[in-house]
């Protein structure tokens, strides 16, 4: 498939959704998930079916991963992923720090991710190949490989799975501390890897990832990809469907791997 027209169609769907998500902002149903504390909009409801529905239309053969409704969910060689508001507890507050996140897989592997923030009107996107661009403008990874000198974004999924490795997270957390000039944990994975693509952060660590949290994700590994990183995804022995994900210039991702083994 033409990754670059494919891009374009997506593009206009993503800003166009990203534009209604942030007129609807202040008139929201909210609803709670069955943990109490994770929350869906109707506007994360509605962008998800608006594009399955357009998925549906273009792509018909292909398959879907959507964050909220997993009844629309079915495989193929070429699978869409949306998280249609990445941050909602940030968007059903009125926070300004949220994103819509677009990826496209073959065979489990990101061909073009998008990244849009309706806030600031950036657009991160990249496609396979063809290099990894905030708006129209091409970007890259910061140069610099001094792990002393960068700062460093960490994603951690306060779920099942963090609580029964806590001690090792922890002795990992605390060797990340004193190896890098600055932790960030921001609670945003996709826009952590866009911000990497642009070269704010030096990396993006994210461990015990459950796989069906890719879908966060897919999109802004394949734009740091296209901005120059390398990416480290280990899916662990003997553990249900967990990741260690490492993304960042190879250099500086062979001095972070250590830090795992701790």
């Amino acid at each position: 498939m033409d990754l670059l027209l494919t891009a374009d169609l997506i593009k206009d769907f993503i800003i166009r959704v990203g534009d209604e998500a942030l007129t609807s902002w202040e008139d929201l149903g909210i609803e709670k998930h069955a943990d109490g504390v994770d929350v869906t909009t109707s506007t994360d409801i509605k962008i998800e079916h608006e594009f399955y529905n357009f998925i549906q239309k273009h792509f018909p053969d292909h398959g879907f991963r959507g964050e909220e409704l997993g009844e629309l969910n079915r495989d193929g060689e070429y699978i869409w992923q949306i998280d249609p508001i990445d941050g909602t507890k940030y968007y059903a507050q009125q926070v300004p720090f949220w994103t819509v996140t677009i990826a496209l897989t073959k065979n489990n592997k990101p061909i073009l991710g998008m990244i849009y923030n309706p806030i600031s009107k950036q657009l991160h996107h990249a496609s396979k190949g063809n290099g990894a661009y905030l708006n129209n403008k091409r970007i890259s990874l910061s140069p610099e490989i001094d792990i002393k000198k960068l700062q460093i974004s960490v994603d951690i999924a306060l779920s099942e799975e963090y609580f029964t490795r806590k001690a090792k997270l922890t002795a990992v957390i605390e060797e990340l501390f004193s190896s890098v000039y600055r932790v960030r944990i921001i609670g945003a994975g996709a826009i952590s890897l866009a911000w990497l693509a642009q070269g704010f952060f030096g990396a993006f660590v994210n461990p015990y990832r459950p796989g069906k949290k890719i879908v966060d994700v897919s999109g802004g590994l394949i734009i740091a990809e296209e901005a120059g990183a390398e990416i480290y995804q280990e899916k662990l022995t003997g553990e249900n469907d967990l990741y260690n994900i490492l993304v960042a210039r190879s250099e500086v991702l062979e001095k972070l791997l250590p830090i795992f083994k701790v």
